[in-house]
C-alpha cells in the first residue's frame, strides 16, 4: 500500500523556442503538462508538469519519478530556464524544494 506525495515541476524562460523544446521533452515523456503562458512584462514563458498521481512505491510512481528525472536532465542541459520541483500533499503534511536549478 502507497501513500500520497505530489511532485510538480515549475519551468519559466525566457527563450521561447528553448521554452517550448522542454514542453515538448515533457510531453513526449508522457507527462501531464500545462500549456505554455507568456508573462505580461517581460514576456517570460512558463509551464508546469502536474503530479502523476500514483502512490508512492508504486511501479507507476516510480516511472513519473524516472521522467521528472529525464526531464530535470534536460533541462539542466538548456541553458536559460529556470526550474524548482516542489513536493506537497503528503500524507505526513510536508511541503519542500526537491530540486532546483
Amino acid at each position: 500500500m502507497g501513500y500520497q506525495r505530489h511532485h510538480a515541476i515549475v519551468v519559466t524562460g525566457w527563450n521561447v523556442e528553448t521554452t517550448t523544446s522542454a514542453h515538448a521533452q515533457a510531453n513526449r515523456l508522457g507527462m501531464s503538462v500545462s500549456a505554455i503562458a507568456t508573462s505580461p512584462m517581460n514576456q517570460f514563458h512558463s509551464f508546469c508538469v502536474f503530479p502523476d498521481g500514483s502512490n508512492e512505491g508504486w511501479r507507476e510512481s516510480d516511472f513519473g519519478n524516472e521522467c521528472r528525472d529525464e526531464l530535470i536532465k534536460f533541462l539542466n542541459s538548456n541553458p536559460g530556464l529556470d526550474w524548482v520541483e516542489i513536493q506537497y500533499g503528503d500524507d505526513q503534511g510536508e511541503t519542500i524544494i526537491t530540486r532546483r536549478n
